[in-house]
């Protein structure tokens, strides 16, 4: 069930039963956050150059991830969770 914006953001939800259609007539199902099409984000590719940019910047930092991700283990409200 969807709610209006309103009551939406209120309760936290990520979702929203808008009024109108987006441009290419999808279900009036929107983002809180940015308003935005449900079924037009999901039809969005991911794009190449980010997934290889992404995997560049592992390549080249593994030690830097590698540590920061202990220190930030070690970290006392995180070893709470």
């Amino acid at each position: 069930m969807f709610l209006p914006i309103k009551e939406a953001k209120k309760l936290g939800h990520i979702k929203y039963k808008s009024n109108v259609t987006c441009k290419k007539n999808h279900e009036p199902i929107r983002y809180v956050g940015n308003s935005g099409c449900v079924q037009c984000n999901l039809g969005r590719p991911v794009h190449k150059k980010h997934k290889q940019y992404v995997k560049t910047y592992k390549n080249r930092n593994k030690k830097r991830i590698q540590e920061y991700n202990a220190e930030y283990y070690r970290r006392p409200h995180v070893r709470a969770m």
